[in-house]
């Protein structure tokens, strides 16, 4: 079966952003850290199982998918980032990179931030916007459902939604499983990590 469900790519141009967010990352740093990641660990399994609770539908964001993805990934480089409270916790991290073409983009391929931290992902956004601007992007996009949980935080950073057609085509594979809570976006949570291309360059 094919579910067709819509999905908002959000774009916005790098300087306005910086505007609208500034405020809200000063209270961010004083409550997290930025730590640049090389790879995702325990922190992030910890972080994912707190995720569980709120998120139904979405590909399993454990350490060992996730280095898979962004760290082994042999065609593309991306920069990893973590919000950390005092103690280590991980709150939230962010994956970007800056694509060759189309030219002056950049990707935001995953935002996770854990249940109620939602001025995390304003300090996450704010660091991969200023990272990509300084290697000379003056676009960047993310995908986001209207109702997901990132969607909040990407229109106060500015982001202006644009509507596009996204067909995920869902397979049941228990019986038990209701097709129409399949095919409920407003139970998925989806990222351009998830595809494998934008326009034609790999991901």
């Amino acid at each position: 079966m094919r579910g067709k469900l819509t999905a908002l790519a959000h774009t916005f141009l790098l300087p306005l952003t910086d505007l609208r967010i500034g405020m809200h990352t000063l209270l961010a740093k004083r409550r997290y850290r930025l730590r640049k990641r090389e790879r995702f660990d325990d922190g992030f399994d910890k972080l994912w199982e707190r995720m569980r609770g709120v998120i139904d539908i979405a590909v399993e964001r454990t350490s060992g998918y996730l280095n898979w993805r962004y760290v082994e990934n042999p065609v593309r480089h991306y920069e990893i980032y973590a919000a950390e409270r005092s103690d280590g916790t991980v709150s939230g991290f962010i994956v970007f990179a800056c694509l060759p073409e189309p030219r002056g983009c950049g990707v935001i391929l995953d935002l996770v931030v854990a249940p109620g931290e939602p001025v995390a992902a304003l300090l996450l956004l704010a660091q991969a916007f200023s990272r990509m601007k300084s290697l000379g992007a003056t676009t960047a996009v993310a995908w986001c459902f209207p109702d997901q949980r990132n969607a909040d935080a990407l229109r106060i950073a500015g982001f202006a939604a644009e509507e596009q057609n996204l067909f995920l085509q869902v397979r049941r594979i228990a019986e038990e499983i209701d097709w129409d809570y399949l095919c409920d976006r407003r139970r998925w949570f989806i990222s351009l990590g998830d595809n494998d291309f934008y326009y034609g360059c790999p991901l």
